[in-house]
């Protein structure tokens, strides 16, 4: 009997960073605030909520905007629920605001980046100042016993800068701490804690603005979102783009991004708690001919080929043993022939153990990985390689096609043959043939990488035997970091770290490769000499804290 397949939830300990709530475009606007008179820094951000509004905040749970007693409009909030401000992110700034206790304890968060962060704990009995971080959980860095009235106003500042955290209330220092391991980026957030109740007020965020301040993401249409994976634009029409989502298919658009259309026929695969759900993951258009597009499914025994630019597809799955638990991440076309065509996929944990169960790692589910190839355009699928994490991102040698690069792992997943218990990250590193897939070798720690979970891979538009790598997992950070190789994959020199921090994504300018970009967390990095070297260009959208 086949077994019903749902939809894995990626955010099941920790948030992704990559979920697309709809199709986002970035735009410019004007910068909140100017110069504050004798501060030397910038306002980045200001709210004081009056009229009812709390811009840029998401409020969860009992947080809401209201008129208190003397009719002053301020952010209350009450119960354990977090308030995010989610629009940007900073380094070194200060942020000042009004704190008013009714009973128990807020926290102010400082320099929030998903499951990072310091927080300000101001309660009736106590102020401390603690910090959190993925593997470590609560650090208690300071604490003092000071009682804080009820039914009044405090001023409470916060300025960071670099590993300096100093902490005031209504003007005097209560707490400066210089952290050797400091969090360096990040947003704001408020929490209050079970049987508390709060208000805040007059919001103010300053600092030295980047040149890169205002930069906002607006969206413009598309699927729900929650699900989506690639974002493609046809290489001879850019106006015409799709997105995969899964849970609405393939989704396109003609104009570029203002309308979409879901484009489905033919995608016969179903899955999803009610069985409508079409979960349609990843999708590749063919470099030699745009008409030609593949794509594949989350969860699900699917391949898909459409060559008729996605209007119609067609099932191609013959060869592909796995019934259930594989998902499709990307699909890569051999630089002298459309019908040979590889395919990297993730095979989730009740697929490939004994008893079919689900088995968990620390955060996130222990996956193998699999590569298939095809050299009939997808009539016959045979597979190439099998491992203990997942297969992600192929790139292949345009000058010498028989020598292939797989990077393996991801950051919201776990390998295979890593061992929480024992606190051993497992992962297989980058894979490299020179026979076109028959046989492959394992590039990893003896060539200079410290971190197996390799979640991007790219390789140099002009130079092949130039590759970037970003590496790390969200449940195992230690070598997490930007990699550079010069000489093929052979030796691999790390050339940006941040502790805590993983690297998702890198990419070379394909029209000027001495520029390189990467992103992390929150964090956008730019390199101008070819990734050896990096600096922050701004913050990405920033997520819920776990």
């Amino acid at each position: 009997m086949r077994r019903k397949v749902n939809i894995p939830n990626s955010k099941r300990i920790i948030g992704s960073l990559f979920i697309f709530l709809g199709i986002t475009a970035l735009a410019i606007v004007t910068p909140v605030g100017g110069l504050p008179q004798g501060s030397g820094e910038t306002v980045l951000y200001q709210e004081d909520f009056e009229g009812g509004t709390a811009n840029g905040w998401d409020l969860g749970g009992n947080w809401k905007v209201v008129q208190d007693a003397q009719g002053n409009w301020a952010l209350h909030g009450q119960g354990h629920h977090w308030a995010q401000y989610t629009r940007d992110a900073w380094g070194d700034y200060t942020v000042k605001l009004r704190v008013k206790l009714i009973r128990g304890t807020i926290h102010l968060n400082y320099r929030v980046s998903n499951c990072t962060r310091y927080f300000i704990g101001f309660g009736e009995q106590s102020l401390y100042f603690n910090k959190t971080s993925p593997c470590e959980n609560h650090q208690e860095l300071r604490f003092l016993p000071e009682r804080h009235s009820t039914e009044r106003w405090y001023e409470i500042k916060i300025t960071g800068k670099g590993n300096k955290i100093d902490i005031y209330v209504d003007g005097l220092l209560k707490i400066s701490y210089v952290d050797p391991d400091p969090l360096l980026y990040g947003t704001i957030a408020l929490e209050t804690l079970e049987e508390s109740e709060v208000y805040v007020d007059d919001i103010t965020v300053l600092g030295q603005a980047p040149p890169t301040l205002g930069l906002r993401w607006t969206k413009t249409g598309g699927p729900l979102g929650g699900l989506g994976y690639d974002v493609r634009m046809r290489p001879d029409n850019p106006d015409m783009l799709y997105v995969t989502d899964a849970w609405s298919g393939v989704n396109m658009s003609e104009d570029g991004g203002h309308t979409w259309f879901a484009s489905n026929k033919g995608i016969i695969t179903r899955a999803g708690p009610s069985g409508d759900a079409i979960p349609i993951f990843s999708l590749t258009i063919d470099p030699h001919n745009p008409d030609i597009i593949w794509t594949g499914t989350q969860n699900t025994r699917g391949i898909y080929k459409s060559t008729d630019g996605g209007r119609k597809w067609v099932e191609k799955i013959n060869g592909i043993v796995e019934q259930e638990g594989i998902t499709f991440r990307g699909f890569t076309v051999d630089p002298r022939d459309s019908n040979i065509v590889y395919a990297a996929a993730e095979i989730s944990s009740f697929a490939w153990t004994a008893n079919g169960e689900e088995r968990m790692g620390r955060y996130f589910d222990l996956v193998k990985g699999v590569v298939y190839k095809t050299t009939d355009g997808g009539e016959h699928w045979a597979a190439i390689w099998r491992g203990d994490n997942l297969a992600r991102y192929i790139w292949i040698n345009p000058r010498n096609p028989e020598v292939i690069y797989v990077s393996t792992g991801i950051f919201d997943r776990e390998a295979a043959n890593s061992d929480a218990g024992r606190n051993l990250p497992g992962g297989v590193g980058l894979l490299k043939s020179t026979d076109g897939g028959r046989t492959w070798r394992i590039l990893g720690r003896g060539n200079g990488l410290k971190n197996l979970y390799i979640g991007s891979l790219f390789m140099h538009p002009e130079n092949p035997d130039i590759l970037l790598v970003g590496a790390g997992n969200l449940s195992y950070s230690a070598g997490s970091g930007i990699y550079l190789s010069t000489d093929g994959g052979e030796t691999w020199t790390q050339t940006h770290t941040r502790r805590y921090e993983v690297i998702t994504s890198v990419e070379f300018s394909t029209s000027n490769p001495h520029i390189a970009y990467a992103g992390g967390e929150l964090t956008v990095y730019r390199s101008e000499d070819g990734g050896r070297s990096w600096e922050v260009v701004n913050g990405g959208p920033p997520t819920r804290p776990c």
